[in-house]
């Protein structure tokens, strides 16, 4: 549930770019640095510190590889999206905002009457990716599990 969270959380920065009024095209705008691989993977460890505190080094590696591959996740796959500035991928070394060459995944218009008319059709488009993440996160569930009864 926790890496579930964590792969959602760069989307928190929508919630301040209202609050605070951040221009679409600042560093700090969505997408922006709190979609920073560099940045998530720093904030994964951090996390992954504090929770293992007083556990084993082995604890804090393994929270910070699973919490920083569910966080990194979630701006590569904005990178596919067909909407938007791009994504602050290679940040600090470049501010550039990029996408992949193949964007599959569908954005929803802006406004709310056009998001409810195609929603069927921008949702399928993210259904194979939801269907890989899960099996991702059930073969790695599968593979812990056998892995602890053989020991």
């Amino acid at each position: 549930m926790i890496s579930g969270l964590l792969a959602a959380a760069p989307d928190l920065d929508l919630a301040g770019r209202r609050a605070f009024g951040i221009p679409a095209t600042s560093l700090f705008a969505h997408r922006g640095f709190f979609h920073s691989p560099f940045f998530l993977i720093l904030l994964a460890a951090a996390l992954a510190g504090i929770i293992a505190r007083g556990h084993s080094r082995k604890v804090f590696l393994w929270l910070w590889l699973i919490w920083a591959g569910c966080m990194v996740t979630h701006p590569l796959l904005d990178a596919l999206t067909n909407a938007g500035i791009g994504v602050t991928l290679l940040l600090p070394f470049s501010r550039a905002r990029l996408f992949f060459p193949w964007r599959p995944i569908y954005t929803p218009p802006a406004g709310v009457e056009n998001l409810i008319g195609r929603a069927w059709f921008i949702r399928r488009s993210e259904i194979p990716f939801c269907l890989a993440a899960a099996a991702i996160g059930i073969g790695g569930l599968l593979v812990r599990t056998r892995r602890w009864r053989m020991l």
